[in-house]
């Protein structure tokens, strides 16, 4: 049951709406749902910090999920992890 109830509800939280940004949840995090007894840990693995929107996407997460009778608790972890890239840059050239 629990790999059924995760493959459910990964693509629910994918699809709802990322607060202050707009666009899909999974358009910004891969979204990963395991299930322990009756709580949900949802994971989001983000490319960028967003603590300014954890507590929108918690909300938003418990409504989506709340009337599944096989979850009673919701754990969010959102992951931010910043990769290193090299910086643009303009190359000037004198002639």
């Amino acid at each position: 049951m629990n790999d059924r109830l995760s493959a459910e509800l990964e693509p629910r939280i994918g699809a709802l709406t990322m607060p202050v940004l707009g666009g899909q949840v999974d358009d910004y995090a891969k979204v990963r749902v395991s299930i322990s007894g009756r709580l949900a840990i949802v994971e989001l693995d983000l490319g960028f910090p967003a603590d300014y929107v954890g507590q929108e996407l918690a909300e938003s997460i418990s409504e989506a999920i709340r009337d599944d009778p096989d979850v009673d608790k919701i754990e969010l972890r959102l992951n931010a992890t910043v990769k290193t890239h090299g910086v643009q840059s303009l190359s000037l050239i004198h002639i």
